[in-house]
């Protein structure tokens, strides 16, 4: 028997608030539904009544928390026409968001719990890699049009762009080498990647 899909109220986005916050500052193991409900208040029954488990809470979590990210990336409107300033747009909003210590210790609590919940990595997964790069591809393709790009497969490039912007700084992140990087810092990464990207990908 199929379970019903509840319709979203303010009382289950309350719950994911106050159970993405737990989960950030005392890992999942250490997460618990007794301490969700010292924090938030109301009853187990009233827990129990939108998640079943403490699983199926996390993967909630996870669920909305990435959700906040893709309609971000997907909503982001690249107003410039010139191919470095209109790069430098979607880079710099793109970069802000995945390296925000939010959305790093996130990262870091899936990347700890995938290898005993593999579900965690499909939501993660489906939440982020190339989905949140509709905008960019969409951008390149009219690049592309005007004779500024060479002729790669845009979906493709687009991997080529987000890999050249966020290897380095998203595994010293991750690892903590480095703390939130400041606007300056970003915009100084992002500029010196997209001088390279397009140094090989641009049409001379």
């Amino acid at each position: 028997m199929n379970k019903k899909k509840r319709p979203v109220t303010r009382k289950y986005l309350d719950i994911l608030d106050a159970a993405t916050d737990l989960f950030l500052e005392q890992g999942y193991q250490e997460a618990s539904i007794t301490k969700l409900l010292n924090r938030f208040g109301g009853s187990r029954e009233t827990i129990y009544r939108h998640f079943r488990s403490k699983e199926e809470l996390f993967a909630a979590v996870l669920d909305h928390q990435l959700k906040d990210y893709l309609e971000f990336m997907l909503s982001l409107d690249i107003k410039s026409n010139d191919l470095k300033e209109g790069l430098m747009e979607w880079s710099s909003a793109l970069v802000g968001v995945v390296t925000s210590e939010r959305y790093i210790k996130l990262r870091r609590l899936v990347i700890s719990e995938v290898a005993n919940r593999s579900e965690l990595g499909r939501i993660y997964f489906d939440h982020t890699y190339m989905k949140g790069t509709t905008a960019i591809s969409e951008f390149l393709s009219r690049q592309q049009e005007k004779g500024r790009l060479k002729a790669i497969d845009c979906v493709r490039m687009t991997s080529y762009l987000v890999g050249m912007m966020l290897y380095e700084i998203m595994h010293a992140r991750i690892m903590n080498v480095m703390p939130e990087p400041t606007k300056e810092q970003i915009s100084y990464l992002t500029e010196q990647v997209l001088d390279d990207f397009i140094t090989v990908f641009g049409n001379p």
